[in-house]
């Protein structure tokens, strides 16, 4: 019977032997503990900068396209709130930023964001909270496909082949029927190549446009001229106006032109004259170039003149 006493004697002795130093030592071990742990259990607010998702579930017909809706600014700033450790190594794709037009009609719109975040984690405050857009049909255009080639040697006179020679141009229809011409990028080719030209949609006034998809977005294009032809290029020369009239001014476009001829011709001719109906006023017009026979010009020449009769009070 003494046993279980002794041994509860023996338990007393053991705990309360140094119980300074151990309930030092237990201090010590939770105050640790608070430290190491004390950035997981901070709450603090950051902000991320996140792409807006579209949910467009609209049915379409069979063989149509879907429908394309356009949002200016796709970007939402967003801020969470949640646990310091979390926060800082929280990747912003994780947070869900979404609008849904699914049935909704063609033309402007504006739709409520909707902000999702990872399940330990509060959404604060998101801006913008609406987005504003259009919702267009989505059309394909068939065009053609035009070169754009840097200038060529002297004697040069290159011939091109393009496949394919057509191109489908594919977006929103507001965008798609802007399209004036497709180019290939500048090209610079030697005789017997093949090069993949990449392709620009451009509208009216040549500016890029983007925001289409082209199919294909590349050509071949291969350079077939298999020789240099007898080629020169001259210096143009305005002829001289008729004694009646005096020239102001007078600016010729293009400077100099390649004449086509043969060897003996164009050894002959160092350049080229320029003449124009001349008349009293400001006006541009195209100038009749004087050949040999047998020589032609590559390029059109045209005169922009201001021209006033003698004697006349300027």
């Amino acid at each position: 019977m003494k046993q279980p006493r002794s041994w509860l004697a023996y338990a007393t002795r053991r705990t309360l032997h140094n119980l300074p130093q151990k309930l030092a030592a237990l201090g010590v071990a939770v105050a640790l503990w608070f430290g190491a742990t004390a950035d997981r259990r901070e709450i603090v607010e950051r902000s991320f900068t996140t792409q807006l998702q579209i949910v467009d579930d609209t049915p379409t017909t069979l063989g149509s396209e879907r429908r394309s809706v356009t949002v200016p600014s796709r970007t939402v700033r967003v801020t969470l709130s949640g646990p310091n450790s979390t926060l800082r190594n929280l990747d912003p794709t994780a947070i869900d930023s979404t609008i849904n037009v699914t049935n909704a009609g063609e033309g402007d719109f504006q739709a409520t964001i909707r902000v999702r975040a990872p399940d330990d984690l509060r959404v604060v405050r998101f801006s913008p909270t609406v987005a504003s857009g259009f919702i267009d049909t989505t059309i394909t255009r068939t065009l053609p496909v035009r070169l754009s080639v840097t200038t060529p040697p002297d004697r040069a006179l290159p011939t091109y082949g393009v496949t394919p020679n057509a191109v489908q141009v594919t977006g929103p229809q507001r965008v798609a029927e802007s399209v004036a011409n497709v180019y290939t990028v500048p090209l610079s080719l030697a005789r017997g190549t093949t090069i993949e030209a990449r392709l620009v949609a451009l509208d009216a006034s040549g500016r890029p446009i983007t925001n289409l998809r082209l199919n294909p977005a590349t050509v071949s294009v291969t350079r077939t001229d298999e020789s240099d032809l007898p080629i020169k290029t001259l210096s143009v020369t305005l002829a001289d106006s008729p004694r009646e009239f005096e020239v102001v001014s007078a600016e010729v476009d293009p400077p100099s032109v390649r004449v086509l001829a043969d060897d003996a011709t164009l050894a002959r001719l160092t350049r080229v004259v320029a003449r124009v109906q001349y008349r009293e006023g400001q006006y541009t017009t195209r100038a009749n170039l004087a050949l040999p026979t047998g020589a032609r010009s590559l390029d059109m020449v045209t005169v922009t003149l201001d021209v006033r009769r003698r004697g006349a009070n300027p």
